[in-house]
């Protein structure tokens, strides 16, 4: 009889992985792809959909292939992915351009972009109540790369003629506190500042409740990932 199996595929920004997982969860082979990350100017990251799916195939292959899975024997796939950004296709499913990730610099976040490494925030711009007074609701219709994303759903509401259903989303202000704040703090803060904390959340939450309005002139739906906190 075949032995059965579990495969896990992430798609992260840092590196795409995959797992084989028996069914009593140990381990058996993993492996990993490290993405192109693309930078046509300074805070702009890209990534190319056609290479990134490249590089899922062959972490599969590979974890596959060096224990002789037989076909039929994966019970369940389990898949996580990159969220935040712009993944363009057209009505075949094919990628009309580079995907854009990583678009949180309107707040004057400072990101690195290492050349083997996933982009990192550089260090958090919101340590006290002082540093969030001199935070300002940004104008996320011109601020950061918002009017790119506009221009680009707007264009494929005109060629498509409004017929094709539109979607993209929005980070939390949880996710989105912790590019201000840092993680460390962030976890922290649970503790021993939940009234700062909550100020941090409350500003995080305008501003995100402000992308969708501020994408309004391109059109299509906007959600929002992972709110809870």
């Amino acid at each position: 009889m075949t032995e059965p199996y579990l495969l896990g595929i992430d798609i992260g920004t840092s590196a795409v992985k995959s797992v084989l997982i028996d069914i009593k969860g140990q381990e058996i082979a993993a492996s990993r792809r490290i993405p192109n990350i693309i930078r046509p100017q300074p805070g702009w990251p890209e990534v190319s959909m056609e290479a990134l799916w490249q590089d899922v195939v062959a972490s599969i292959r590979e974890v596959v292939h060096r224990n002789d899975v037989k076909e039929g024997s994966i019970l369940a796939i389990g898949l996580s992915g990159m969220a935040c950004g712009a993944w363009l296709i057209d009505s075949t499913g094919r990628p009309v351009r580079n995907a854009i990730i990583w678009n949180d610099e309107a707040l004057g976040i400072r990101t690195e972009f290492p050349e083997d490494q996933a982009p990192q925030v550089r260090e958090p711009i919101v340590e006290s109540s002082k540093d969030m007074a001199r935070l300002g609701i940004p104008n996320l219709a011109s601020s950061g790369r918002m009017p790119i994303f506009c221009e680009a759903v707007q264009t494929i509401r005109e060629k498509t003629r409004g017929e094709v259903f539109i979607k993209s989303t929005t980070a939390s202000p949880f996710i989105l506190a912790g590019h201000l704040l840092g993680i460390e703090n962030l976890m922290m803060f649970t503790i021993t500042q939940r009234d700062f904390l909550n100020a941090v959340l409350e500003f995080c939450s305008k501003v995100v409740l402000k992308e969708p309005h501020a994408a309004k002139g391109g059109g299509g739906v906007w959600t929002l990932l992972s709110a809870s906190f």
